[in-house]
Protein backbone atom coordinates (compact mmCIF):
# COMPACT_ATOMS: atom_id res chain seq x y z
CA UNK A 1 0.00 0.00 0.00
CA UNK A 2 1.42 3.41 -1.04
CA UNK A 3 1.49 6.29 1.45
CA UNK A 4 1.25 8.97 -1.27
CA UNK A 5 -0.62 8.95 -4.64
CA UNK A 6 0.17 11.51 -7.38
CA UNK A 7 -2.62 12.65 -9.77
CA UNK A 8 -1.61 14.59 -12.90
CA UNK A 9 -2.18 15.11 -16.64
CA UNK A 10 0.07 13.42 -19.18
CA UNK A 11 1.50 16.83 -20.16
CA UNK A 12 3.09 17.03 -16.68
CA UNK A 13 4.78 13.58 -16.81
CA UNK A 14 8.28 15.00 -16.16
CA UNK A 15 7.16 17.03 -13.13
CA UNK A 16 5.29 14.03 -11.69
CA UNK A 17 8.35 11.77 -12.09
CA UNK A 18 10.62 14.33 -10.37
CA UNK A 19 8.13 14.80 -7.53
CA UNK A 20 7.73 11.02 -7.05
CA UNK A 21 11.51 10.55 -6.76
CA UNK A 22 11.80 13.35 -4.17
CA UNK A 23 8.91 11.97 -2.08
CA UNK A 24 10.40 8.47 -2.25
CA UNK A 25 13.71 9.75 -0.88
CA UNK A 26 11.85 10.96 2.21
CA UNK A 27 10.91 7.34 2.95
CA UNK A 28 7.26 7.43 1.87
CA UNK A 29 5.76 4.80 -0.40
CA UNK A 30 4.63 6.67 -3.55
CA UNK A 31 2.51 5.60 -6.55
CA UNK A 32 1.49 7.41 -9.74
CA UNK A 33 -0.36 6.21 -12.86
CA UNK A 34 1.91 5.84 -15.87
CA UNK A 35 0.80 8.24 -18.60
CA UNK A 36 -1.21 10.44 -16.22
CA UNK A 37 -4.83 10.23 -15.05
CA UNK A 38 -7.19 9.00 -17.75
CA UNK A 39 -10.12 6.67 -18.32
CA UNK A 40 -7.89 3.58 -18.37
CA UNK A 41 -6.43 4.29 -14.92
CA UNK A 42 -9.56 5.73 -13.24
CA UNK A 43 -10.47 2.60 -11.22
CA UNK A 44 -6.87 1.95 -10.14
CA UNK A 45 -6.33 5.56 -9.03
CA UNK A 46 -9.59 5.56 -7.05
CA UNK A 47 -8.58 2.39 -5.19
CA UNK A 48 -5.10 3.80 -4.45
CA UNK A 49 -6.57 7.07 -3.14
CA UNK A 50 -8.80 5.16 -0.71
CA UNK A 51 -5.76 3.31 0.69
CA UNK A 52 -3.27 6.23 0.72
CA UNK A 53 -2.64 8.75 3.47
CA UNK A 54 -2.10 11.75 1.14
CA UNK A 55 -2.84 12.62 -2.51
CA UNK A 56 -0.69 15.17 -4.39
CA UNK A 57 -2.54 16.77 -7.36
CA UNK A 58 -0.30 18.54 -9.90
CA UNK A 59 -2.39 21.36 -11.41
CA UNK A 60 -1.75 22.99 -14.78
CA UNK A 61 -3.84 24.25 -17.70
CA UNK A 62 -3.99 20.70 -19.06
CA UNK A 63 -4.87 19.21 -15.66
CA UNK A 64 -7.64 21.78 -15.11
CA UNK A 65 -9.20 20.71 -18.44
CA UNK A 66 -8.96 17.01 -17.56
CA UNK A 67 -12.17 15.55 -16.11
CA UNK A 68 -10.17 12.68 -14.58
CA UNK A 69 -7.74 14.90 -12.66
CA UNK A 70 -10.62 17.06 -11.38
CA UNK A 71 -12.58 13.95 -10.30
CA UNK A 72 -9.58 12.48 -8.43
CA UNK A 73 -8.88 15.84 -6.75
CA UNK A 74 -12.52 16.02 -5.66
CA UNK A 75 -12.33 12.52 -4.12
CA UNK A 76 -9.12 13.40 -2.24
CA UNK A 77 -10.63 16.70 -1.04
CA UNK A 78 -13.69 14.87 0.31
CA UNK A 79 -11.45 12.41 2.20
CA UNK A 80 -9.24 15.29 3.51
CA UNK A 81 -6.11 13.88 1.85
CA UNK A 82 -5.47 16.65 -0.72
CA UNK A 83 -2.05 18.33 -1.22
CA UNK A 84 -1.97 20.71 -4.23
CA UNK A 85 0.94 21.89 -6.41
CA UNK A 86 1.03 24.07 -9.54
CA UNK A 87 3.35 23.04 -12.39
CA UNK A 88 2.85 26.15 -14.57
CA UNK A 89 1.99 28.92 -12.09
CA UNK A 90 -1.74 28.97 -12.93
CA UNK A 91 -4.25 28.63 -10.07
CA UNK A 92 -6.41 25.51 -9.92
CA UNK A 93 -10.07 25.63 -10.95
CA UNK A 94 -12.97 26.32 -8.60
CA UNK A 95 -13.41 25.16 -5.83
CA UNK A 96 -9.82 23.97 -5.42
CA UNK A 97 -8.39 27.51 -5.66
CA UNK A 98 -9.60 28.24 -2.11
CA UNK A 99 -7.02 25.85 -0.56
CA UNK A 100 -3.23 26.10 -0.35
CA UNK A 101 -1.35 25.57 -3.64
CA UNK A 102 2.45 25.11 -3.74
CA UNK A 103 4.20 26.64 -6.76
CA UNK A 104 6.78 24.17 -8.17
CA UNK A 105 7.07 25.50 -11.72
CA UNK A 106 10.69 26.60 -11.02
CA UNK A 107 11.62 23.64 -8.82
CA UNK A 108 14.60 21.64 -10.09
CA UNK A 109 14.82 19.16 -7.23
CA UNK A 110 16.61 21.26 -4.61
CA UNK A 111 15.48 20.80 -0.98
CA UNK A 112 15.50 24.55 -0.21
CA UNK A 113 12.85 25.46 -2.81
CA UNK A 114 9.82 27.02 -1.01
CA UNK A 115 7.32 25.12 -3.18
CA UNK A 116 8.89 21.76 -2.35
CA UNK A 117 9.08 22.69 1.35
CA UNK A 118 5.32 23.44 1.31
CA UNK A 119 4.57 20.05 -0.34
CA UNK A 120 6.80 18.28 2.21
CA UNK A 121 5.03 20.03 5.09
CA UNK A 122 1.61 19.04 3.72
CA UNK A 123 2.69 15.41 3.44
CA UNK A 124 4.01 15.41 7.01
CA UNK A 125 0.67 16.78 8.29
CA UNK A 126 -1.32 14.04 6.51
CA UNK A 127 1.02 11.02 6.42
CA UNK A 128 3.14 11.72 9.50
CA UNK A 129 6.83 12.68 9.70
CA UNK A 130 9.03 11.39 6.87
CA UNK A 131 10.46 7.96 7.85
CA UNK A 132 13.91 9.01 6.63
CA UNK A 133 13.91 12.07 8.93
CA UNK A 134 12.15 10.70 12.04
CA UNK A 135 13.93 10.51 15.39
CA UNK A 136 15.82 7.21 15.85
CA UNK A 137 15.28 5.19 18.99
CA UNK A 138 17.70 6.12 21.78
CA UNK A 139 20.20 3.33 22.47
CA UNK A 140 20.23 1.85 25.95
CA UNK A 141 23.12 2.83 28.17
CA UNK A 142 25.93 0.32 28.22
CA UNK A 143 26.66 -1.21 31.62
CA UNK A 144 29.45 0.48 33.52
CA UNK A 145 32.53 -1.71 33.50
CA UNK A 146 34.30 -2.51 36.77
CA UNK A 147 36.96 0.03 37.52
CA UNK A 148 40.50 -1.28 38.20
CA UNK A 149 41.69 -0.78 41.78
CA UNK A 150 43.87 2.21 42.41
CA UNK A 151 47.29 1.39 43.85
CA UNK A 152 47.60 2.48 47.52
CA UNK A 153 50.64 4.53 48.48
CA UNK A 154 53.30 2.77 50.53
CA UNK A 155 53.18 3.48 54.26
CA UNK A 156 56.52 3.85 55.96
CA UNK A 157 56.67 3.06 59.69
CA UNK A 158 58.64 5.30 62.07
CA UNK A 159 61.75 3.84 63.67
CA UNK A 160 61.23 2.57 67.18
CA UNK A 161 63.99 4.77 68.59
CA UNK A 162 66.43 7.36 67.43
CA UNK A 163 69.27 5.04 68.12
CA UNK A 164 68.17 2.64 65.45
CA UNK A 165 68.64 4.50 62.15
CA UNK A 166 67.55 1.55 60.06
CA UNK A 167 63.95 2.07 59.04
CA UNK A 168 61.60 -0.78 59.19
CA UNK A 169 60.56 -2.24 55.86
CA UNK A 170 57.62 -0.58 54.02
CA UNK A 171 54.29 -2.10 54.76
CA UNK A 172 51.92 -2.06 51.78
CA UNK A 173 48.33 -1.12 52.49
CA UNK A 174 45.82 -3.80 51.68
CA UNK A 175 44.49 -3.38 48.15
CA UNK A 176 40.83 -2.39 47.83
CA UNK A 177 38.62 -4.94 46.17
CA UNK A 178 37.64 -4.25 42.52
CA UNK A 179 34.45 -2.29 42.05
CA UNK A 180 31.57 -4.29 40.62
CA UNK A 181 28.93 -2.86 38.26
CA UNK A 182 26.49 -2.43 41.17
CA UNK A 183 29.10 -0.56 43.22
CA UNK A 184 30.01 1.73 40.29
CA UNK A 185 26.38 2.77 39.73
CA UNK A 186 26.13 4.18 43.24
CA UNK A 187 28.12 7.28 42.29
CA UNK A 188 27.34 9.76 39.46
CA UNK A 189 29.86 8.47 36.94
CA UNK A 190 30.60 10.35 33.70
CA UNK A 191 28.88 7.75 31.48
CA UNK A 192 25.68 7.98 33.54
CA UNK A 193 25.64 11.77 33.27
CA UNK A 194 26.02 11.55 29.47
CA UNK A 195 23.12 9.08 29.26
CA UNK A 196 20.90 11.35 31.35
CA UNK A 197 21.72 14.33 29.12
CA UNK A 198 20.83 12.33 26.00
CA UNK A 199 17.50 11.27 27.51
CA UNK A 200 16.74 14.89 28.45
CA UNK A 201 17.49 16.12 24.90
CA UNK A 202 15.30 13.37 23.41
CA UNK A 203 12.41 14.37 25.68
CA UNK A 204 12.76 18.01 24.63
CA UNK A 205 12.72 17.04 20.92
CA UNK A 206 9.65 14.83 21.36
CA UNK A 207 7.82 17.59 23.24
CA UNK A 208 8.61 20.12 20.50
CA UNK A 209 7.39 17.71 17.81
CA UNK A 210 4.07 17.05 19.60
CA UNK A 211 3.59 20.78 20.16
CA UNK A 212 4.13 21.50 16.46
CA UNK A 213 1.63 18.78 15.51
CA UNK A 214 -0.97 20.31 17.83
CA UNK A 215 -0.73 23.75 16.21
CA UNK A 216 -3.08 24.48 13.25
CA UNK A 217 -1.34 24.51 9.88
CA UNK A 218 -1.09 27.95 8.22
CA UNK A 219 -3.66 28.55 5.50
CA UNK A 220 -1.09 29.58 2.85
CA UNK A 221 2.69 29.70 3.13
CA UNK A 222 4.00 33.23 2.68
CA UNK A 223 6.45 32.14 -0.03
CA UNK A 224 3.65 30.49 -2.02
CA UNK A 225 1.04 33.27 -1.95
CA UNK A 226 0.04 34.10 -5.50
CA UNK A 227 -0.53 37.84 -5.58
CA UNK A 228 -3.72 38.80 -7.47
CA UNK A 229 -3.30 40.73 -10.65
CA UNK A 230 -3.96 44.48 -10.26
CA UNK A 231 -7.45 45.50 -11.33
CA UNK A 232 -7.54 48.48 -13.67
CA UNK A 233 -10.57 50.74 -13.76
CA UNK A 234 -10.73 50.90 -17.57
CA UNK A 235 -9.24 47.49 -18.34
CA UNK A 236 -10.56 46.08 -21.67
CA UNK A 237 -12.79 43.02 -21.34
CA UNK A 238 -10.59 41.05 -23.75
CA UNK A 239 -7.80 40.51 -21.19
CA UNK A 240 -9.25 38.92 -18.00
CA UNK A 241 -7.36 36.52 -15.73
CA UNK A 242 -7.37 32.81 -16.47
CA UNK A 243 -9.53 32.12 -13.40
CA UNK A 244 -13.15 33.12 -12.89
CA UNK A 245 -13.68 36.39 -14.87
CA UNK A 246 -14.77 39.33 -12.77
CA UNK A 247 -17.85 41.34 -13.68
CA UNK A 248 -17.23 44.02 -16.30
CA UNK A 249 -18.61 47.47 -15.38
CA UNK A 250 -21.67 48.60 -17.36
CA UNK A 251 -21.95 45.20 -19.05
CA UNK A 252 -25.49 44.62 -20.40
CA UNK A 253 -26.55 41.33 -21.99
CA UNK A 254 -29.39 42.70 -24.15
CA UNK A 255 -29.52 40.16 -27.00
CA UNK A 256 -30.74 36.58 -27.08
CA UNK A 257 -28.76 34.02 -29.06
CA UNK A 258 -28.42 30.31 -29.83
CA UNK A 259 -25.57 28.18 -31.13
CA UNK A 260 -24.86 27.95 -34.83
CA UNK A 261 -22.98 24.70 -34.40
CA UNK A 262 -24.58 21.26 -34.31
CA UNK A 263 -22.62 20.32 -31.17
CA UNK A 264 -22.14 21.96 -27.76
CA UNK A 265 -19.86 24.94 -27.12
CA UNK A 266 -17.54 25.47 -24.13
CA UNK A 267 -17.78 28.62 -21.98
CA UNK A 268 -14.22 29.77 -21.17
CA UNK A 269 -12.95 31.99 -18.36
CA UNK A 270 -10.83 34.00 -20.84
CA UNK A 271 -11.06 34.92 -24.54
CA UNK A 272 -8.77 32.06 -25.47
CA UNK A 273 -8.80 28.28 -25.72
CA UNK A 274 -6.42 28.27 -22.73
CA UNK A 275 -9.14 29.63 -20.39
CA UNK A 276 -10.66 27.35 -17.79
CA UNK A 277 -13.96 25.62 -18.59
CA UNK A 278 -16.84 27.33 -16.76
CA UNK A 279 -19.75 25.51 -18.41
CA UNK A 280 -21.26 24.29 -21.69
CA UNK A 281 -23.93 25.51 -24.08
CA UNK A 282 -26.06 22.85 -25.72
CA UNK A 283 -27.62 23.17 -29.20
CA UNK A 284 -30.99 24.90 -28.91
CA UNK A 285 -30.21 26.44 -25.49
CA UNK A 286 -31.01 30.15 -25.32
CA UNK A 287 -28.47 32.47 -23.73
CA UNK A 288 -27.76 36.23 -23.57
CA UNK A 289 -24.98 38.29 -25.15
CA UNK A 290 -24.41 41.67 -26.80
CA UNK A 291 -22.70 42.94 -29.94
CA UNK A 292 -18.93 42.89 -29.44
CA UNK A 293 -15.66 43.01 -31.39
CA UNK A 294 -13.15 40.20 -31.64
CA UNK A 295 -13.21 36.43 -32.08
CA UNK A 296 -14.54 35.75 -28.55
CA UNK A 297 -17.81 37.18 -27.18
CA UNK A 298 -19.04 37.45 -23.62
CA UNK A 299 -22.20 35.39 -22.91
CA UNK A 300 -24.40 34.66 -19.91
CA UNK A 301 -26.52 31.53 -19.44
CA UNK A 302 -29.94 31.32 -17.83
CA UNK A 303 -28.23 29.95 -14.69
CA UNK A 304 -26.11 33.12 -14.41
CA UNK A 305 -22.76 31.70 -15.64
CA UNK A 306 -20.78 34.38 -17.55
CA UNK A 307 -17.81 33.69 -19.78
CA UNK A 308 -16.43 33.69 -23.32
CA UNK A 309 -17.59 31.73 -26.40
CA UNK A 310 -16.19 31.87 -29.95
CA UNK A 311 -18.12 34.47 -31.95
CA UNK A 312 -18.40 32.15 -34.94
CA UNK A 313 -20.56 29.76 -32.86
CA UNK A 314 -23.12 32.43 -31.80
CA UNK A 315 -26.34 33.07 -33.70
CA UNK A 316 -28.22 36.24 -32.68
CA UNK A 317 -31.98 36.05 -32.12
CA UNK A 318 -33.23 39.37 -30.83
CA UNK A 319 -33.41 41.69 -27.84
CA UNK A 320 -33.65 40.10 -24.38
CA UNK A 321 -34.04 43.42 -22.56
CA UNK A 322 -36.01 46.66 -23.04
CA UNK A 323 -34.99 48.90 -25.92
CA UNK A 324 -32.08 51.24 -25.20
CA UNK A 325 -32.96 54.56 -23.64
CA UNK A 326 -32.78 57.77 -25.58
CA UNK A 327 -29.48 58.59 -23.93
CA UNK A 328 -27.98 55.32 -25.16
CA UNK A 329 -29.34 55.88 -28.69
CA UNK A 330 -28.06 59.43 -29.08
CA UNK A 331 -24.52 60.07 -30.26
CA UNK A 332 -22.36 63.15 -29.94
CA UNK A 333 -23.76 66.37 -31.51
CA UNK A 334 -23.48 66.33 -35.28
CA UNK A 335 -22.34 69.07 -37.66
CA UNK A 336 -25.68 70.87 -37.28
CA UNK A 337 -25.23 71.15 -33.52
CA UNK A 338 -28.11 68.76 -32.78
CA UNK A 339 -27.77 65.26 -31.40
CA UNK A 340 -28.12 62.65 -34.10
CA UNK A 341 -29.53 59.16 -33.65
CA UNK A 342 -26.81 56.51 -33.43
CA UNK A 343 -27.55 53.54 -35.72
CA UNK A 344 -27.69 50.20 -33.96
CA UNK A 345 -24.84 47.85 -34.88
CA UNK A 346 -25.88 45.03 -37.15
CA UNK A 347 -25.01 41.49 -36.08
CA UNK A 348 -22.33 39.80 -38.20
CA UNK A 349 -23.55 37.63 -41.01
CA UNK A 350 -22.81 33.95 -40.71
CA UNK A 351 -20.67 32.00 -43.15
CA UNK A 352 -22.21 30.87 -46.37
CA UNK A 353 -23.22 27.22 -46.44
CA UNK A 354 -21.49 25.07 -49.01
CA UNK A 355 -22.70 21.80 -50.48
CA UNK A 356 -20.31 19.66 -48.45
CA UNK A 357 -21.82 20.79 -45.12
CA UNK A 358 -25.40 21.44 -46.23
CA UNK A 359 -26.58 18.10 -44.82
CA UNK A 360 -25.26 19.03 -41.36
CA UNK A 361 -26.99 22.42 -41.60
CA UNK A 362 -30.24 20.82 -42.72
CA UNK A 363 -30.18 18.46 -39.72
CA UNK A 364 -29.50 21.40 -37.42
CA UNK A 365 -32.40 23.46 -38.84
CA UNK A 366 -34.75 20.49 -38.44
CA UNK A 367 -33.87 20.23 -34.75
CA UNK A 368 -32.26 22.73 -32.38
CA UNK A 369 -31.88 25.55 -34.91
CA UNK A 370 -35.47 25.57 -36.13
CA UNK A 371 -36.79 29.12 -36.50
CA UNK A 372 -33.44 30.90 -36.28
CA UNK A 373 -32.52 33.63 -38.75
CA UNK A 374 -29.65 31.52 -40.05
CA UNK A 375 -31.99 28.62 -40.89
CA UNK A 376 -34.42 30.99 -42.61
CA UNK A 377 -31.58 32.12 -44.85
CA UNK A 378 -30.43 28.54 -45.42
CA UNK A 379 -32.02 28.05 -48.85
CA UNK A 380 -30.81 31.31 -50.38
CA UNK A 381 -27.36 31.08 -48.73
CA UNK A 382 -26.54 27.63 -50.16
CA UNK A 383 -24.74 27.55 -53.45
Amino acid sequence: MADVVISYAVENEATARQLAEAIGKLGYGVWRPEGGSNAATADAVTDRIAEAKAVVVIWSSAAASSDWVRAEANIARGMKKLVQASADGNPPPVPFDAAQVSAISTWLGDDAHPGWEAVRTGLADLAGPPPALSEPDQPMAAPVAALPPEPAPAVRSEPESLSDPTPSPAVAAPASPPLSAATAKKGPSGALIVVLLLVFVALLAAGAWFWRRSQPAPAVAEANVVAPAPVLENAPPAQPAMGIPSAIPNETFDRQAVLRTAGPAVIRSAPSAAGFTLGRLEPGETFSTYTQAGDWWRVRTAAGVSGYVMASAIGMRGAAAPAPTQTAQMAEPGPTGRSERRPEPRPPRGPRIRKENSEVMAAFCDGAGRGTAQCRRFQRSTY
